[in-house]
């Protein structure tokens, strides 16, 4: 993996852009700045005072068109010289590009409208870009990034002074941006998965075997033959090698599945062998009123009833936020349980039953 930092390198890649009305969605929802762009110093955040309401936003820019096409970026994160911090929170980095911010800014760069998303979030002297964020940088031009405070993206007026002033572009303060990333060397190779299955559901593990230097999806096609009728996949980038697990949902019970493994990067795409599980039986949900004792507890058998294991509870008779919704429920001859409109009725402390109830 190699590490690379990039700087705001001249003065046009940093605005602070401002709006201030005595009407708070008036000033947060301007398509312009009304004060001027500076670069040196960048305020973000908002302030109350004097009966008006003034909203700053950060515009910063770095040229990261060095970065190589292939390259997996495996971390991000901005860092910044704070000249002065006022009340602040959380900061956010959201994304307007490829328009917005302008290199150089522009007043227009304020809009709220410009810009969605959540790259990250941070609130001392770096914001570490998450998966959204890393996502927006740009390998042949300028990665252009707005910071707001949470509460501006959220709209929440302040009451007084919630701000950060940075250090945009000087002499001896940078903002900067630090990128760790890898190169595929080939296309990676993933092991025959394993499974763990339920009735409805399995969960099924493969291993990497070979990265291939990155690899940037995984995950599992299945079907009732040898043949892909579903898929179920994860993006991210990844570097090791390992086990990796996933959820093959809406199955059914006692069915033959076959499922194989895929990994892939930008040189190709690996495929595992296909192997096969069997689904369980259905499982038995019940209801278990505890020896002479109006409380009540939900269980699940996953062995036709006959080992249970505490589900939901305990409740009491008299709640109505039951998290079990049924109609009606037969119970192996032992008692019929109503429910109706999530309150239980039919019970008495002084008879024990369980009940099966059909998985949801």
């Amino acid at each position: 993996m190699a590490t690379v930092n990039f700087i705001t390198n001249s003065d046009d890649l940093a605005s602070g852009l401002s709006n201030g009305n005595a009407n708070y969605y008036t000033a947060h929802n301007a398509i312009s700045a009304d004060d001027d762009i500076t670069h040196a110093l960048v305020v973000v955040g908002q302030v109350y005072i004097g009966g008006s309401y003034r909203i700053t936003r950060g515009g910063f820019s770095f040229d990261t068109s060095g970065l190589n096409d292939e390259a997996l970026i495996t971390s991000a994160f901005l860092t910044f010289q704070i000249y002065g911090s006022y009340g602040i929170g959380t900061l956010m980095v959201r994304n307007g590009q490829p328009t917005y911010p302008h290199v150089p800014g522009e007043v227009g760069d304020y809009n709220f409208s410009n810009y969605s998303g959540n790259g990250g979030t941070g609130t001392g002297t770096t914001i570490t870009l998450n998966s959204n964020g890393r996502s927006w940088v740009n390998k042949t031009g300028y990665t252009k990034l707005i910071i707001m405070s949470q509460n501006d993206v959220n709209s929440i007026a302040p009451t007084g002074s919630e701000y950060v002033i940075f250090y945009g572009h000087s002499a001896l303060h940078d903002a900067k941006l630090t990128i760790t990333y890898t190169v595929p060397t080939g296309i990676p190779v993933v092991g025959d998965p394993t499974y763990a299955p339920k009735a409805t559901y399995a969960i099924a593990t493969a291993n990497m075997t070979d990265a291939g230097g990155g690899y940037t999806e995984r995950g599992f096609e299945y079907g009732t033959s040898e043949v892909a009728s579903w898929a179920v996949r994860e993006q991210g980038v990844w570097v090791s090698t390992g086990n990796y697990s996933l959820t093959l949902p809406n199955l059914l019970p006692e069915t033959t599945y076959y499922g194989r493994a895929f990994v892939t990067n930008s040189f190709g795409i690996d495929y595992s062998d296909w192997t096969s599980f069997t689904t369980t039986a259905t499982p038995s949900y019940g209801m278990y009123e505890e020896s002479n004792s109006p409380t009540i507890c939900f269980y699940v058998s996953e062995d036709s009833g006959h080992t249970w294991s505490l589900k939901f509870g305990p409740y009491t008779t008299d709640q109505a936020d039951i998290a079990i919704t049924k109609i009606l429920v037969r119970g192996s001859g032992k008692k019929q349980i109503k429910f109706t409109t999530d309150t239980l009725t039919g019970l008495s402390a002084s008879v024990m039953c369980k009940v099966d109830v059909k998985i949801r």
